[in-house]
């Protein structure tokens, strides 16, 4: 059996590993957002740059205050006022993918329904200035109000989380509601009879939305531990007398204990059922803690490989990337918009040879099978006299 030493040393490794890939992916989305040639205006784009930018600080943050076990470089940080704020800054860090989430499903939402907005600046613009100035102002106002010389009613940055990972959950459920209602709108725009009008809905629409929907659950499931970080301090200071004083924690027991029957000692509500809700908690509780460095140190790996996976713009520009241009060549199209397989093309040069002493090559013209044919009988005839 390996000592412990041998399994800590096996873990930072790992950790170590994981983390300088994860930078790779984190510095490769961010160039392909802001100088992708198939990259779109649309929220989900700044979403992820947000997400990118912030996964640099996550990954530089947790090498040194991660799990002591996992943390591949534990304590090179070495800054005091950091170093004394390392809850919070962890706390910003993992709050950075909820709070932005709420404003994509809300995109996406009107979207969907009318995909000609993603082409109109000033719809662009209005969740530019969401995802990007108004989210990150107020989380480093949040983050930096723990070195104001205030008395705060809780810790800003945790109270933030609190609040909108909440409020990430519901929208989450709510996007998965219009998803149902998204794909009647698909069965009818997959049966309708016609060519489809311009900027307007496709398959490709439907598709996009139900894609969202994994994209944003995987960081459900991946940051749901991590917030019993900041919940249960909450509760604990805040509401721990409001739920026993209300009758919370009976209902949640099995229903206030009483026994009817003295002579039966496993009936609902009562000792049998309390004992196997309470230990199926504290074996869920048990291993979601033991995950729990896991999941905090590959979330912005598996964020990157989500957004490939699951955002269009993103997986076209990687394997236009990465095949130099032969897939998806050209600009991204607008939402909706069709082929241009049979589209009207421009002029084309009769060969490529570049420009030389300012002379050009010579257009292209139609062939004669397109030209007018020239009648005989029209032209006029000229008689020698």
């Amino acid at each position: 059996m390996p000592d412990e030493d041998t399994v800590k040393n096996a873990d930072q490794t790992a950790a170590g590993l994981i983390t300088c890939v994860s930078a790779c992916f984190l510095i490769l989305m961010i160039l392909m957002t802001l100088f992708g040639q198939r990259m779109k205006r649309v929220g989900i784009r700044w979403h992820v740059l947000n997400c990118s930018v912030w996964g640099l600080l996550h990954l530089a943050h947790n090498a040194s205050f991660g799990d002591t076990s996992k943390a591949p470089w534990p304590g090179y940080i070495k800054d005091q006022q950091w170093v004394e704020a390392a809850k919070q800054v962890e706390c910003f860090t993992r709050s950075v993918f909820p709070a932005g989430m709420i404003f994509v499903y809300i995109e996406q939402m009107i979207l969907t329904c009318s995909p000609r907005l993603a082409d109109r600046f000033c719809f662009n613009f209005i969740f530019a200035l969401l995802l990007l100035p108004f989210q990150n102002i107020i989380m480093l106002f949040c983050l930096y109000a723990h070195w104001i010389d205030y008395q705060w009613w809780y810790e800003p940055i945790d109270f933030f989380n609190i609040v909108t990972f909440p409020l990430f959950i519901l929208m989450s459920m709510v996007y998965l509601l219009f998803c149902f209602f998204g794909s009647c709108c698909c069965c009818y725009t997959a049966t309708r009879r016609g060519p489809p009008k311009e900027g307007g809905k496709t398959l490709g629409t439907f598709t996009d939305m139900w894609l969202l929907l994994p994209y944003g659950w995987v960081g459900t499931y991946l940051y749901s531990p991590s917030f019993s970080l900041t919940m249960i301090p909450f509760t604990v200071d805040k509401l721990f007398d409001f739920i026993m004083n209300s009758g919370l924690m009976d209902i949640i027991m099995g229903g206030g204990g009483t026994n009817p029957d003295p002579g039966v000692t496993d009936t609902p509500g009562t000792g049998g059922e309390e004992a196997d809700w309470m230990s199926l908690m504290l074996n869920v509780s048990t291993m979601s803690l033991n995950a729990l460095p896991w999941f905090m140190l590959t979330f912005p790996i598996v964020h990157c490989v989500m957004a490939l996976v699951c955002i269009r713009m993103y997986r076209e520009q990687f394997f236009f990337m990465f095949t130099c241009g032969r897939v998806y060549e050209g600009n991204a199209r607008s939402y909706g918009a069709q082929s241009q397989k049979n589209q009207p093309q421009p002029i084309q040069w009769a060969n490529t040879t570049i420009r030389t002493e300012d002379k050009y090559p010579p257009p292209t013209y139609p062939t004669a099978t397109m030209q007018q044919p020239i009648h005989i009988e029209n032209i006029p005839t000229i008689t020698m006299s």
